[in-house]
């Protein structure tokens, strides 16, 4: 909230100046107008491209093969009719698959909703894709309710939370406080793996240390290079939109 209150200062200014200018030089084109739009777009320039650099050259934290995830949190992705456009979801439920046969205890939170343009929802999508490759269906849990990366989150943590109660996985329900709040759950020493694609993983990451989530590890799915320069695009779009809504945690 502190960068748009200092982005909107900004721009309130610069407003009263170039309409200052614009009123005492009424017959030559205001001097500070120029200076306004070409010191906004070096700025926007700017932030575009530390943006894209720190999305493309963020840390992914991920677990060796000798150890396991209690679960993993598989987001969603557009589901069409059309097979060939399902190129992103059907990586990301691959690369379950392939951490669900090495690991056996892990459990999987798939995650995703049905939007307008959808044939299915998304989770339904991977856990049918997931039986299907012959993974209990009791290591599957099914999050049919995020329209977002950040319900995603939300709604994938309250389910594990309530997973965990139900199995009984501690002595005492005090140790785990329950609670409609996620930011009131401790997930210390849970380990839960975070599994989208590479330009994905950042804003996940810091959303996750929003909620309160401390030991965070990332499933990297790679892009395709000829998807590369649009899906980092739109990514930095998605990041500052989370910025606006206070969405993010600190990233470390």
């Amino acid at each position: 909230m502190v960068v748009l209150y200092a982005v909107f200062s900004f721009l309130a200014a610069s407003m009263y100046f170039v309409l200052r200018d614009i009123e005492k030089n009424r017959d030559e084109p205001p001097k500070f107008l120029n200076v306004f739009l070409t010191t906004g777009f070096v700025m926007l320039y700017s932030f575009f491209i530390i943006s894209v650099s720190a999305i493309f050259f963020s840390k992914k934290n991920t677990l060796p093969d000798t150890e396991e995830y209690d679960y993993v949190i598989v987001f969603g992705a557009g589901v069409s009719v059309d097979e060939s456009k399902n190129l992103f979801i059907n990586k990301r439920i691959e690369k379950a698959i392939e951490y669900a046969n090495k690991h056996k205890k892990t459990k999987f939170v798939l995650s995703g909703a049905k939007l307008e343009d959808e044939i299915i929802e998304e989770a339904y999508y991977m856990r049918n894709y997931m039986e299907l490759s012959g993974v209990d269906s009791k290591r599957i849990l099914v999050d049919i309710f995020s329209f977002n990366t950040y319900e995603n989150i939300d709604n994938s943590l309250l389910m594990i939370r309530e997973d965990i109660i139900k199995r009984n996985r501690y002595e005492s329900f005090l140790e785990r406080p329950i609670d409609k709040k996620i930011g009131n759950f401790d997930f210390e020493g849970i380990k839960i793996g975070f599994l989208s694609n590479d330009f994905h993983l950042m804003r996940i990451n810091m959303m996750a240390r929003r909620k309160n989530v401390k030991d965070i590890y990332d499933i990297v799915v790679e892009t395709p290079t000829v998807f590369i320069p649009y899906y980092y695009m739109r990514e930095v779009l998605s990041l500052y939109k989370a910025l606006c809504l206070s969405q993010l945690g600190v990233y470390l």
